[in-house]
């Protein structure tokens, strides 16, 4: 029996850390606070990529995750860990190749430190152990939805929603006062999916963990909203896929 690591939600009054490696094969990337993993982004390198340098393809590595990650980096420092000693000094280099010419508009903005980390890092390494395994997908699932953080953040979600706070007060008097939907053990689910109301950025990063992490694997736009719409429902549920499975790919 395979066991599934439990992705955590992010703390934005904690730093982020972005951990890149990059191979002949592909690039992968880590996003992690407090060596908690929080999400997982693996890329295979098409054509016109194999035959960059290591510089380039860890240097690609950071300009998809800072596209793809934005939200979770604007307003704040974070740090990025690389194993090539040279990407340290990125920001003091001139611009003489291709990929770091289109890049730098991708980084303006942001607040970050990368730092040269000897070795590959643990949680690089845990992602490019991990295949798809349809087991382990549900033992992830399943885990993550009876995580205490993710019930807290999915309450939370609730506080400031008006259709949430009107079918909370409705459904608290009679469970079957509207129809197919029920409220328990503080949960709102509607059809028997989970209800998770407009708030901060958690509808982003359940995306994200069907989309980019191990559970998703990059499946793309049909097979991540089918996975999301097993276990959640909001409004623009489908829409808001579409837009960040489009939004995802730099290269």
């Amino acid at each position: 029996m395979c066991k599934a690591s439990v992705l955590a939600l992010p703390n934005f009054s904690k730093e982020f850390t972005l951990e890149t490696d990059a191979s002949s094969k592909g690039i992968e990337v880590v996003l992690s606070q407090d060596g908690r993993p929080l999400a997982y982004l693996s890329k295979a390198l098409g054509p016109k990529h194999t035959d960059l340098s290591i510089y380039e393809k860890e240097y690609l590595a950071i300009l998809m995750t800072a596209t793809k990650w934005r939200h979770y980096f604007e307003g704040r420092s974070f740090v990025i860990k690389t194993d090539h000693e040279p990407l340290k000094h990125l920001l003091e280099q001139k611009l003489t190749t291709t990929v770091q010419k289109k890049g730098l508009t991708k980084l303006l903005g942001l607040d970050f430190v990368i730092k040269y980390r000897k070795g590959k890092s643990n949680l690089v390494g845990d992602a490019l152990s991990r295949a798809y395994d349809p087991e382990a997908e549900l033992l992830q699932l399943t885990a993550t939805l009876i995580t205490p953080t993710w019930v807290s953040d999915i309450e939370s979600s609730y506080i400031s929603n008006a259709l949430a706070q009107k079918l909370i007060t409705a459904l608290a008097i009679d469970n079957n006062f509207v129809y197919e939907w029920t409220y328990t053990k503080r949960i709102l689910r509607y059809k028997t999916r989970v209800y998770v109301a407009d708030h901060g950025p958690l509808r982003a990063h359940l995306i994200n963990t069907l989309d980019d992490s191990p559970v998703g694997g990059h499946s793309g736009i049909q097979a991540t909203y089918q996975r999301l719409r097993s276990y959640f429902y909001w409004p623009g549920l489908k829409s808001a896929v579409t837009t960040y499975v489009q939004s995802c790919d730099i290269l």
